[in-house]
């Protein structure tokens, strides 16, 4: 499952890469990359990557039966 691609030709690509926003490097790298931020710009911009929900497992500290 790999996230999608921009169009090369509205990106930076081919520019020096310390002139690409880390959106436009995140986009173009072929590594997968989890992102955990509050930053609203950057959670607009991988807006349309695919999305885990994931949640603290259930313990029995917590009174929860984790069976």
């Amino acid at each position: 499952m790999g996230s999608p691609r921009r169009d090369p030709s509205t990106s930076s690509e081919g520019a020096d890469p310390c002139d690409r926003t880390l959106t436009e490097a995140l986009e173009l790298t072929d590594a997968a990359v989890v992102v955990a931020s509050h930053d609203r710009q950057l959670l607009h911009d991988v807006a349309h990557w695919p999305h885990l929900a994931l949640a603290a497992p259930a313990t029995e500290e917590a009174g929860v039966d984790p069976g």
